[in-house]
C-alpha cells in the first residue's frame, strides 16, 4: 500500500499511522472486497475519504473527557482480532493482508482497541438519552396504527417442475404427467403435513426443495399471481391441483393460516421501547459529536 503519511519516529505517530492504515484496509474490504493496494484508481477516493473521516472522528472521540470513563478489557480486543481473521480463508492470507497494509500484530490490536473504545464511548454517551417510557411507547403505538396492522398470511410449501424443451423429461407434456402423478400420490397418502415435505425434497426442481419446499409465511401479492390467487382461496391443510406459471407447474400446500389482525400493544411494547430508545441514543450521539472540537 502506498504510504499515506510521512515517516515518523514516535510511538504516538506510529499508532496514528497504523490506525489510519487499518481503517483504509477495513473500508477497502467492506466496500470492494479487496485490500487497499488492490483498489482500482476510481475506487481510491471513496475509500480514502471514508477512512480519513472515520479516523478524524475517532481521534476526537478518544480525546474527549467521556473517553476516560470507558475501559476495555484485552479479551474484547482479542475477540475482534479473531472475528477479523475469520474473513480470510487461510491464516497466511490474513497475515499477507496485514503486511500489505503495513500493519503488524501489535499495531492491529491497537487499531482495534481504538475502534472498539470509540464505539464504547458513543454507547456511553447514548445512555444519556435514557430509556423509552411505557407512556412514550403507547403514544407511538396510537400514532402509527398502520405499523401494527398485520395482513392475512399463509404458511406455504410448494413443489415445482420446470418446463424446458431441451430435456425430454421436462417438455410440457411430460411435466404435466409428472406433476399429476405427484398430486395423485399425495392424494393417496393424505396427511399432507407428514408427506408433502418429503415429496418436495424428492421431486421439486426449486431451490426450496432443500427445505422441504418451504416458502414460509407469505403475504398477498408476493408470489406469482397464479399462485397468489390459489393460495389465498385455500383452506388450511389443503393442497392445490397443478398450477401453471412462467416458472413451470406447481403444487401448493397451505399449511397454516394467520388471519389479518392488529398486534396488541402489550405484544408490541418491548419492541417499540427498544426502537425508540435506540433512535434517542443515536440522536444524543449525533448531538454530542457535533459539539466536539
Amino acid at each position: 500500500m502506498t504510504t499515506l503519511l510521512p515517516e515518523s519516529n514516535t510511538s504516538a505517530e506510529r499508532n496514528h499511522e497504523a490506525g489510519l492504515s487499518y481503517l483504509m484496509m477495513k473500508s477497502s474490504l467492506e466496500q470492494f472486497g479487496v485490500i487497499y493496494s488492490e483498489l482500482k484508481s476510481e475506487q481510491l477516493p471513496k475509500v480514502t475519504r471514508q477512512a480519513v473521516h472515520a479516523h478524524r472522528l475517532q481521534r476526537k472521540v478518544l480525546a474527549s473527557a467521556e473517553a476516560s470513563q470507558v475501559h476495555l478489557n484485552q479479551g474484547e480486543v482479542e475477540q475482534a482480532v479473531a472475528e477479523l481473521a475469520k474473513r480470510f480463508a487461510q491464516q497466511q492470507d490474513f497475515a499477507a493482508t496485514l503486511a500489505a497494509n503495513q500493519l503488524d500484530s501489535a499495531q492491529l490490536r491497537q487499531a482495534l482497541h481504538d475502534e472498539l473504545k470509540c464505539q464504547a464511548v458513543l454507547n456511553y454517551v447514548g445512555l444519556r438519552a435514557g430509556q423509552c417510557s411505557e407512556q412514550q411507547a403507547l403514544a407511538y403505538y396510537q400514532s402509527h396504527p398502520e405499523k401494527f396492522s398485520q395482513p392475512e398470511r399463509r404458511y406455504a410449501r410448494h413443489i415445482l417442475i420446470t418446463v424446458n424443451d431441451d430435456f425430454a423429461e421436462n417438455t410440457l407434456d411430460q411435466v404435466e404427467l409428472r406433476i399429476a402423478d405427484i398430486y395423485q400420490q399425495l392424494q393417496r397418502k393424505g396427511h399432507y403435513a407428514s408427506h408433502f415435505g418429503w415429496f418436495a425434497k424428492r421431486y421439486s426442481e426449486c431451490p426450496s426443495a432443500m427445505n422441504d419446499g418451504e416458502l414460509g409465511w407469505v403475504e398477498p401479492n408476493i408470489l406469482f399471481a397464479e399462485l397468489d390467487q390459489a393460495l389465498f382461496t385455500m383452506e388450511s391443510g389443503q393442497i392445490s391441483e397443478p398450477i401453471a406459471t412462467e416458472a413451470g407447474l406447481h403444487l401448493l400446500y397451505c399449511q397454516q393460516i394467520s388471519a389479518a389482525h392488529t398486534v396488541a400493544f402489550e405484544q408490541a411494547k418491548d419492541k417499540i421501547c427498544q426502537t425508540l430508545t435506540a433512535h434517542a441514543s443515536k440522536r444524543e450521539q449525533k448531538r454530542w459529536l457535533s459539539q466536539l472540537s
